[in-house]
């Protein structure tokens, strides 16, 4: 044990396209001066796992692992907005992805078995797949946003070809999170 920690995760990352059509999402979203810490355009990515506090001597067995994990290139596609856990007391605003979940479903799982092979927790939650957009600080001016996602009913934000993952570590400032991608891990 090296005593030293990283704050770690797994991630598909978006295309600057899909990214910047997301963004544009997020400002328009912003006007409605709901209580919403917004996700920075350079931030937005789909968690297929969230590892935690993890020391920094097991990253390389981590990455090791990980480049085990057998899937399939493939294409999903990001688009409507819903809120999480429900209208009422949302907690989360995201992206859904209405085409290919299955697929990284399949990868979210292909990846959870690597992790807990290697001691990880299992994820105690099923795997939904989503792009977080934001995280709700209160409820004020709720019902504002709601009309501005209600206008947002079937906007497509666009395709993401998934050609790998990535382990990211995310460093928690004042300013927001800063992550730093660790390795990236080509699928077949």
């Amino acid at each position: 044990m090296s005593g030293r920690f990283a704050r770690l995760f797994i991630a598909v990352k978006m295309p600057p396209e899909v990214a910047q059509s997301l963004d544009a999402m997020i400002r328009q979203l912003a006007v409605a001066e709901a209580e919403v810490k917004w996700v920075k355009i350079k931030n937005l990515h789909l968690t297929l796992k969230f590892l935690g506090e993890v020391d920094e001597s097991e990253i390389p067995s981590l990455i090791d692992g990980l480049q085990t994990v057998k899937s399939k290139k493939f294409t999903i596609e990001a688009g409507s907005i819903g809120l999480m856990p429900n209208i009422r007391r949302p907690r989360v605003i995201y992206a859904d992805i209405v085409k290919g979940a299955e697929k990284l479903e399949k990868l979210a799982f292909f990846v959870e078995k690597v992790t807990i092979s290697l001691g990880f927790e299992p994820e105690s939650r099923k795997f939904l797949a989503h792009l977080t957009l934001g995280r709700f600080k209160g409820q004020t001016r709720l019902n504002k946003l709601l009309e501005k996602i209600d206008c947002a009913k079937g906007v497509i934000f666009g395709k993401v070809s998934v050609v790998e993952f990535y382990l990211i570590k995310s460093e928690l400032r004042p300013e927001g999170p800063q992550y730093t991608e660790l390795a990236s891990i080509p699928l077949q």
